[in-house]
Formats: structure tokens, sequence, C-alpha cells
């Protein structure tokens, strides 16, 4: 009888151990996603290949829905703007996005839903994603940006300012104004 107790205890800790190490693995490899992705934009800028780039950024204005959007909903079904950045326009901003490379990644611990206010994509001259930015989520560290968090290719990432700092150049004027209003009252 105490022989299949100690049994049953040390499986259950192998169990534990074993989805505990799941669950690290996945958390890492989340941020390494992301990582990867800034990694192959910022690449093909360095290569000169910038022109084969455009940036497509997609917003509403801030607080327009009360129910969190999704990034399909704000492409195709939600009264949005857009914007399309050719490589000529980006040229002068290479030092802005290569930014991303600098930018240290963290997965959050506590997955949520997108609620995209601001989505933009990076793509290719053969219209392949590159690199894609929803923002926000809520699973985020409290004490950043209260709580906010960004998807990087489908990786859910704490919030870093460089997300936003990146498309505001290209943003109209009335609109970016908005936005970092909004972001100075969530920061303090």
């Amino acid at each position: 009888m105490r022989f299949s107790y100690k049994i049953r205890s040390i499986s259950m800790l192998i169990a534990f151990l074993a989805v505990g190490g799941v669950m690290a693995w996945t958390y890492g490899r989340s941020a390494w996603r992301a990582e990867k992705a800034i990694g192959r934009l910022v690449g093909q800028i360095e290569q000169g290949r910038v022109n084969d780039i455009t940036l497509t950024i997609y917003y509403a204005l801030p607080a327009s829905s009360w129910f969190p959007v999704s990034i399909d909903s704000l492409v195709n079904h939600r009264p949005h703007y857009k914007i399309v950045v050719d490589g000529a326009q980006l040229e002068e901003y290479l030092d802005e996005i290569s930014r991303l490379g600098y930018v240290s990644l963290t997965s959050v611990r506590r997955r949520t839903a997108i609620d995209a206010g601001i989505y933009y994509v990076f793509k290719d001259s053969y219209n392949r994603e590159i690199l894609s930015v929803a923002m926000f989520g809520s699973g985020g560290n409290e004490n950043v940006f209260g709580g906010a968090s960004v998807f990087v290719n489908g990786a859910e990432v704490e919030w870093n300012a460089v997300f936003i700092e990146l498309i505001l150049p290209f943003l109209p004027e009335s609109r970016a104004e908005i936005w970092e209003r909004n972001f100075e009252r969530w920061n303090d």
C-alpha cells in the first residue's frame, strides 16, 4: 500500500515537471518566433532590399468599439483607415525600422485576445508577410503601459513603445496626435 503511494507521488511529480517544461518551452518559443520575424525584416533592410518592402497600416480611432476587435474585423469589416507605404518612403525611416532589431521581446505569461485598434504588416515584393504587428492585448506586465501587450506575427509579447513609434510618422498628423495623447494618458 505504502509502495503504490510513492509510485503515484513520483509519477505525479514527473507529470507536473513535464507539463511545466512544455509550458516554459512554449512560453519562450513565442518570443523567439517574433524575434525571428523581426530579424527577417531587418535583414532585408541591411541587404539594401528596402524597395522590395511595403508597409500597410490599418487603424481605427481609439475606443471606437466596446468589444475586442479581431484583425480580420479591422481589415475587412469595420470602418477603418488604411495607409500603404512603399519602399521609397520607408527609406527615410530605416533607422527607426532597424530599432526593431534591438528590442528584447518577452512572451506574456497570461495570453489574451487581440483588440486590434492598430494592425500593420510588412510584405515583400511577392506580397508575402514578413512581419505583422497587432496592438493590443492585455497580457503584459501590469507596471508597463497599463498591462498592454502586442502581437508580433501572432506571438503575444510585452509592450514596447518602438512598435507604435515606428508607424507614427506615417499616420496623418491629427491621428498621430490622438494616439500619442492616449499613450501619454495610459502611461500615467
